[in-house]
């Protein structure tokens, strides 16, 4: 197991964590799709208020948090739903961002149409940001869609 997945585990934990403290849903483990962001290090403040932004817009709420270890310019920014999870993080290279899309346990869940409308907002809202570019987009082959 490589360190980056101990890593995420970790920090999903930590959300997790927060999320009972928050009174938010708990997210399923592993998430649903994911999107890989090349970001100039001068622009992780646009990515983070650009997100900002959407959380408000789209009712999510919004946690950020700043750390410089391993090395500076790290940040977690989580966009909380009862029906979903959105994490933003880039723990290893302040240039590269994985943004990962959960479902919530339960009845509120959303749909998998839903988490992808979001997938497709959250992707056109950082593409727009001068040097950001789409490294990479997956869904989690563990989960089966349900179209």
């Amino acid at each position: 197991m490589s360190f980056q997945r101990i890593f995420t585990g970790f920090v999903m934990l930590l959300v997790i964590s927060l999320g009972i403290g928050c009174d938010l849903a708990l997210p399923e483990e592993a998430p649903i799709r994911s999107i890989e962001l090349n970001v100039p290090v001068t622009a992780a403040d646009q990515v983070e208020a650009k997100l900002r932004r959407l959380a408000k817009r789209e009712g999510f709420r919004f946690v950020v948090s700043r750390y410089d270890i391993p090395h500076p310019n790290r940040r977690m920014i989580e966009l909380g739903r009862k029906d979903m999870l959105v994490v933003a993080h880039n723990p290893f290279d302040a240039r590269a961002f994985e943004v990962s899309f959960h479902k919530t346990r339960g009845r509120s869940a959303a749909s998998d149409v839903e988490i992808d409308a979001t997938v497709k907002q959250v992707s056109r809202e950082l593409a727009s940001i001068p040097g950001v570019t789409l490294s990479s987009q997956t869904m989690n082959p563990d989960k089966r869609r349900e179209r």
